[in-house]
Parts: structure tokens; C-alpha cells; sequence
């Protein structure tokens, strides 16, 4: 319960510039040129259902891995996507940092929840199972999401 104070705050001051991003789900084209984006992978499989996510890597090599970014996107459990995740994730992987990786899950039409962070979950292991390959440091792992997704975060 002590950490949860610090994570309110951190919310709190990120709410503003977050509110004015969520419009933005695609990113300028000078910053997608510094950023080597993989669509619809598939980290899982629900039944005959394909789980898939989205990976954004700095095109500028490193020689140790990057810490990850995870985007989980909103949509009151019943709408949104991954593709949200482009107009976030782009312009902070642009810089070379980070990796970013954007999930799609179970919406509440095709799965009841507690699905949704079933999903989340397999995303995070496929993350962490595939860092080496991905160029992520496995143990620098943020996870971040608005609306639903941010319930899907805790």
C-alpha cells in the first residue's frame, strides 16, 4: 500500500500530457523513419483465437540491450486496439532508449474477464522469453496503459 502513493502521483502529473497524446494513434512519418516496426505478431493463441502485439525498435544499433516499454491500450473493455499504441510508443523509441511493445487482447465480446489480463500476462512472458532476439534488457520491463488497459497495468 506504500508504493501506491508514488504511483498516484506519477499518474497524476503523466494524466495531462497522456489526455493530449490519445489522439494522436499514428506517428509523424520523420519520427517512424528512426523506428523499425513489426505488426501483429503473434505472442499467444486463446483457443483458435490469435493474440498479437506490436514492436517498435530504434533502427540505431546498441550494444546492450534497451530497457521495453509495454502499451496497453483503452476502451472500456469493449473497443480500441494495439495500432494506439504507435502514436505513444514511436516518439519515445525514436531517441534509441527504449523498445516499445503494443498489445492487443480479448475484448470483452470475444472473452469475459478475466481474459484480458490473461492475455496481458502471455504478452509480458513472450516479451521476456523473446528479449534477447527483441534487443530488451528482460529485467527493465515498464508496463503503461490508459483506461482499461490501465486497470490491465495493475
Amino acid at each position: 500500500m506504500r508504493h501506491a502513493l508514488p504511483l498516484l502521483l506519477v499518474t497524476l502529473l503523466l494524466s495531462p500530457s497522456l489526455a493530449q497524446e490519445k489522439a494522436k494513434t499514428q506517428a509523424p512519418a520523420a519520427l517512424r523513419e528512426k523506428v523499425s516496426i513489426e505488426t501483429d505478431v503473434e505472442y499467444a493463441k486463446a483457443g483458435d483465437v490469435s493474440l498479437k502485439l506490436d514492436i517498435y525498435k530504434p533502427k540505431a544499433a546498441s550494444a546492450a540491450p534497451r530497457p521495453c516499454i509495454v502499451w496497453i491500450h483503452g476502451g472500456g473493455w469493449q473497443g480500441g486496439n494495439k495500432s494506439s499504441g504507435q502514436g505513444l510508443l514511436v516518439p519515445r523509441v525514436a531517441g534509441g532508449n527504449y523498445v516499445g511493445v503494443s498489445v492487443g487482447y480479448r475484448l470483452t465480446d470475444v472473452a469475459a474477464y478475466p481474459a484480458q489480463i490473461h492475455d496481458c500476462k502471455a504478452a509480458i512472458r513472450y516479451v521476456r522469453a523473446n528479449a534477447a532476439k527483441l534487443g530488451i534488457d528482460q529485467n527493465k520491463i515498464g508496463v503503461w496503459g490508459s483506461s482499461a488497459g490501465g486497470h490491465l497495468v495493475f
